[in-house]
């Protein structure tokens, strides 16, 4: 029995002996074909439906920053009003979360949130802490952190922190135990504190629960989990310009002027991964796309998500991949350009209206 539970110390130890580096070296290095795009949307997609949201003074939705589906129930981030709205999963209003405020149990801000096991997580990048809040609101604990977050993603004991190459410990990703309240690993380095925002949620959780983890200009996708984070993929855009190889060294701020009209692909904004098969969706040259790479072959087409017939709204803000679906959203008002009499089973006449809160749009992915 001793012989055994010291080869699992032994084994434990060793696989995460080396948790603070990353295995930048990837044996897949895909070259992705953005200049000859299809317009087959029909092989991408089997069908679209959409959810309007229901309206009224108590729940005006400024705009959607992030959206969990847990146990049935939308959950919606509204960054500018700093709420969580609570709607079922036909769009009806259930309930409007906010604590708001400078007390011990409040928040000054939400970066992010997840709900977890019935409760929610908000994290508050100005409180340097995560509240833990049942459903109901009530205040359950603080988890004080000592330095700067903009994302998180939680397990059972875990809390992975992304920094958004903005904090002091000039790491990205930081492993915090919520439950010996340490932190435990970090991952990522950065040379200096750019100072520099992102709206992108870094964190990709496919149905399988697996976290790809994507940055602003890098072309590799991040396998992450307690002990390691390892290479994924690396990218090959063949775009007309290219990002510098230093591109870390430079400073986001030089970056950011140089190639804002440039056509190179700036962000991977979202990732998903079913088998042996991975979507990405990135904006280049203004325009949204969606390539498809088969990783056993290397092979991938890219299609430009714009208004077509077959999956008219496929070009709105995306907010996640869920359940093989690919979930974007438009404003009311948005919509109402595209058809006029669009409808709507939350409004007595059955017909959207301009002041009406956001439209879900659910596009199922084909495989």
């Amino acid at each position: 029995m001793k012989y055994f539970l010291l080869l699992f110390i032994c084994f434990f130890y060793h696989s995460c002996a080396d948790f603070n580096k990353v295995n930048n070296k990837s044996e897949n290095i895909i070259n992705v074909e953005t200049k000859s795009t299809v317009d087959a949307f029909e092989s991408f997609f089997d069908e679209y439906h959409h959810i309007a949201l229901e309206t009224n003074q108590g729940n005006l939705i400024a705009d959607i920053d992030k959206m969990q589906i847990e146990d049935n129930y939308l959950w919606i981030l509204d960054r500018k009003q700093s709420v969580i709205y609570t709607f079922d999963n036909f769009g009806k209003y259930i309930q409007t979360f906010c604590r708001l405020g400078n007390g011990p149990e409040e928040y000054v801000d939400i970066a992010d949130f997840q709900v977890v096991n019935g409760n929610i997580f908000v994290l508050s990048r100005g409180g340097l802490k995560i509240i833990e809040y049942k459903s109901t609101g009530e205040f359950v604990k603080n988890h004080k952190l000592d330095d700067w977050y903009d994302y998180f993603y939680m397990t059972d004991n875990s809390i992975f922190l992304y920094s958004n190459f903005s904090n002091n410990k000039l790491y990205n990703l930081l492993v915090y135990n919520r439950v010996s309240e340490t932190y435990e690993k970090k991952f990522l380095p950065y040379n200096s504190n750019q100072s520099f925002s992102f709206d992108t949620n870094p964190f990709n959780i496919t149905d399988k629960n697996e976290i790809l983890l994507t940055q602003q200009y890098d072309y590799n996708i991040y396998s992450v989990d307690s002990c390691s984070v390892n290479n994924f993929v690396t990218l090959n855009f063949d775009t007309k310009d290219k990002l510098p190889e230093d591109i870390f060294e430079i400073g986001f701020m030089n970056i950011y002027e140089e190639f804002a009209t440039k056509s190179v692909v700036k962000r991977i904004d979202f990732v998903n991964k079913n088998q042996d098969i991975i979507d990405l969706i990135y904006t280049l040259d203004y325009q949204p796309h969606l390539t498809r790479i088969d990783m056993k072959t290397g092979e991938n087409k890219t299609i430009k998500l714009k208004f077509n017939d077959s999956i008219p709204y496929i070009f709105a803000k995306r907010i996640v991949v869920k359940n093989g679906y690919l979930i974007n959203y438009l404003h009311a008002s948005d919509v109402l350009l595209f058809d006029k009499n669009f409808t709507s089973d939350k409004n007595t006449d059955g017909i959207l209206k301009a002041e009406d809160n956001p439209v879900l749009f659910f596009n199922k992915l084909k495989y």
